[in-house]
């Protein structure tokens, strides 16, 4: 988790989080495997728009809020779920842009207008080496995404390496000595 001190030295400031967590999400419908997805015919943005506008509400009682982030760390179900035709990294990337899109006019409450942008740690690999295809057409399309929209940064690219370092805490997830580094 980012701290106080970790956001300071990053943003040059101190963050307050707002967690959204949701495992086992995709992003494109089509590659939702139960978990929810982030597309428009899904719940999850929804319910996301909703924790953070009211987080900002309560914060903007105690602090000012100059600034507002998204860090997006997912990717695994659309990998597993490419099949060249309803999911693929061509539909993901615009998918991604779209959804920076969609918190940047939906982020909009007490005076906070927008994000000013969508972090993105690059999505790894698979432990056992399965969905090689997937996982790197998913990653490309992070790229190419963070690279052709000003609302997308990338922060963390190098998440393929953990299987081969040890760091995985099973065959999708990274364990703490990867979350660290």
């Amino acid at each position: 988790a980012l701290d106080a001190k970790a956001s300071e030295a990053m943003f040059g400031r101190a963050a307050a989080l707002v967690n959204m967590c949701r495992g086992g999400t995709a992003l494109l419908a089509a590659a939702d495997t139960g978990s929810g997805n982030w597309s428009p015919s899904g719940a999850v943005r929804g319910s996301a728009i909703t924790i953070w506008n009211n987080a900002i509400k309560a914060l903007l009682s105690t602090a000012h809020i100059n600034s507002v982030r998204v860090v997006f760390l997912q990717g695994e179900n659309d990998a597993i779920g490419h099949n060249g035709t309803t999911v693929t990294g061509a539909l993901y990337q615009a998918a991604l842009v779209e959804l920076a899109e969609y918190f940047d006019a939906n982020v909009t409450t007490y005076g906070v207008a927008g994000i000013d942008e969508m972090l993105v740690v690059q999505t790894g690999a698979h432990r056992d080496g399965l969905y090689t295809t997937g996982f790197a057409a998913i990653r490309q399309a992070q790229n190419d995404a963070c690279a052709g929209s000003a609302l997308l940064r990338m922060i963390h690219d190098q998440a393929y390496t953990f299987p081969g370092l040890g760091q995985m805490a099973d065959t999708l997830h990274y364990n703490q000595t990867a979350l660290n580094g």
